[in-house]
C-alpha cells in the first residue's frame, strides 16, 4: 500500500542513518559533530519550537526546522509520483533567506490543504520564516536533509495526562 506521506521513504532514511552512523569513523577535524546524537537533540528542540515553548537559536536548528517544514509542505502535494527531486528548489538555495522565500512560496501553493489550527505548523513556520540570520546553507545541508527525512513533529499527537 502506497502512503501519501513524503516523510515515509525508508530507503533514503536508511542511507542517511548509515551515513550518520559512519560519520565518526572518518577524519573530520573541521566538523567533529556526532550526527547520531545531534538528530535526537535537534528533534527535541524542534518539538519545543513547534509547541511554542522555544525559539530557533542556531543555524543548525534553523536548517533542521526548515527541513521539517519542507517535508510537511511536500506532503501536501497531490503529485502521483512523489520523489526526492521535489527537494531540488530548496537544495539550490545558497542563503537561508532564499530558502525562506522558497518555503513561503510553497506555502502559498499548498495553502488550501493546510488547516488553520494556530498550532505546530504555525509555530514552526513563523520561527523558520522570521529567522533573520541569512546564513550560508551549504554547510547546513546535512541538517536540512536530516530534518526532511526525520519523522515530522507537526504530525505528532499532543500527549494528555488525565
Amino acid at each position: 500500500m502506497k502512503t501519501k506521506l513524503f516523510s515515509n521513504n525508508n530507503n533514503v532514511k536508511e542511507k542517511l542513518n548509515t551515513w550518520f552512523s559512519l560519520y565518526d569513523y572518518f577524519d573530520n577535524n573541521k566538523n567533529p559533530i556526532n550526527m547520531t546524537s545531534k538528530v535526537k537533540e535537534l528533534k527535541d528542540k524542534i518539538r519545543a519550537i513547534a509547541s511554542g515553548e522555544a525559539d530557533i537559536t542556531s543555524p543548525e536548528e534553523f536548517a533542521f526546522a526548515a527541513g521539517q517544514l519542507v517535508s510537511y509542505l511536500l506532503d501536501r502535494s497531490v503529485a502521483s509520483e512523489k520523489d526526492y527531486s521535489m527537494l531540488e528548489p530548496y537544495l539550490q538555495k545558497a542563503k537561508s533567506g532564499q530558502l525562506q522565500d522558497a518555503i513561503a512560496h510553497t506555502i502559498t501553493i499548498y495553502k488550501h490543504d493546510i488547516k488553520v489550527t494556530k498550532g505546530k505548523f504555525e509555530n514552526l513556520a513563523s520561527n523558520v520564516l522570521a529567522d533573520g540570520s541569512n546564513v550560508e546553507m551549504k554547510p547546513l545541508l546535512k541538517f536540512f536533509l536530516a530534518g526532511c527525512f526525520s519523522t515530522c513533529v507537526i504530525y505528532e499527537k499532543k500527549e494528555t495526562n488525565e
